[in-house]
């Protein structure tokens, strides 16, 4: 138990900075950037979130902050997983 409080406390570490803040980003030159793009460019470059794959972008950065922040290799995965069932 003590193992999981460690990482959990590690991972509130390494997110504090990005967590307690608020954001805002200029636009201007993407939204400019976009606008300037031919037909097969924005088809190749596409701007627009609502076309992202949510799902898998979150899967994507779950795996990532599990192997690189925790230090938890993908091999270990399936066993994890079959833990977390019990």
């Amino acid at each position: 138990l003590w193992s999981i409080q460690k990482k959990f406390w590690r991972g509130l570490m390494h997110i504090k900075y990005f967590t307690k803040r608020e954001w805002h980003f200029d636009m201007t030159n993407t939204l400019s950037l976009a606008a300037m793009l031919n037909v097969e460019d924005s088809s190749n470059f596409d701007f627009d979130v609502k076309n992202i794959g949510w799902h898998n972008f979150l899967k994507i950065n779950v795996l990532g902050v599990r192997e690189h922040f925790h230090k938890e290799p993908e091999s270990t995965l399936q066993k994890t997983r079959l833990g977390l069932k019990l």
